[in-house]
């Protein structure tokens, strides 16, 4: 699901992947970010974050090849034949200290019956995780699980009190703002908003030009960040 909304949310022109990070609790959650998303993106991972990895017992041969530009003797694919943009930050929620991004997309990664949510259940760590974003917020989880945490319980409120808490992802289309679409799986991004549009596709070409509707409307398109 993360891969998808970070292909929606660039694909619709206001924001690039250099824009975005997408952070999650855990090393292994960055891992299987890193590896699902890198045909897409230059992946950039840190060097605390890299670290990491390794302890973890994660492979880190392919640091270099996230987050640097080739060497002249390296013979590897250049950057401009990533298929969407060039950069994207992928970190854990401790190693993003201190830093922000436009947009914010977070996996939470727990969910089960017993409603543990382990890493992320002190006040500090919530507090770093929702203090990131710039623009607007992505959230991408449980909220059953998280709601036995009183402090998420509090934030899910919140989010519930705006309607932005559900099972799908109500996209808008930037050329057809009456077009309603409605994301539930991952692969219902590319079937009903097929390069950031709706579906009546022959109709929503992206445009090039950065005045275009589909740049002036894309801020209904993401959750505000509340103040």
């Amino acid at each position: 699901m993360v891969h998808a909304l970070v292909r929606h949310v660039v694909r619709q022109g206001v924001y690039g992947s250099n824009d975005i990070a997408v952070l999650t609790p855990y090393t292994g959650q960055l891992q299987k970010l890193r590896s699902a998303m890198r045909n897409d993106f230059e992946i950039v991972v840190s060097d605390r974050d890299q670290d990491a990895l390794i302890k973890d017992g994660f492979d880190g041969q392919n640091h270099v090849e996230d987050r640097a530009a080739p060497e002249p003797q390296n013979k590897r694919n250049p950057l401009k034949k990533k298929k969407l943009s060039d950069l994207l930050r992928v970190a854990t929620v401790d190693n993003f200290r201190g830093e922000e991004a436009k947009i914010i997309i977070i996996s939470l990664v727990r969910s089960n019956r017993d409603r543990k949510v382990g890493f992320l259940r002190t006040e500090n760590r919530i507090n770093v995780l929702l203090s990131r974003a710039q623009h607007g917020m992505y959230l991408i989880g449980n909220t059953d699980t998280y709601s036995n945490v009183p402090m998420w319980q509090k934030v899910i409120d919140l989010l519930r009190a705006k309607d932005h808490v559900g099972t799908s992802w109500d996209l808008c289309c930037p050329r057809h703002m009456n077009t309603m679409i409605r994301a539930q799986q991952p692969t219902d991004f590319a079937k009903f908003s097929p390069e950031g549009g709706c579906w009546e596709a022959w109709l929503c070409m992206r445009s090039s030009d950065a005045n275009s509707p589909a740049n002036a409307n894309m801020k209904s398109a993401v959750t505000p960040v509340s103040s």
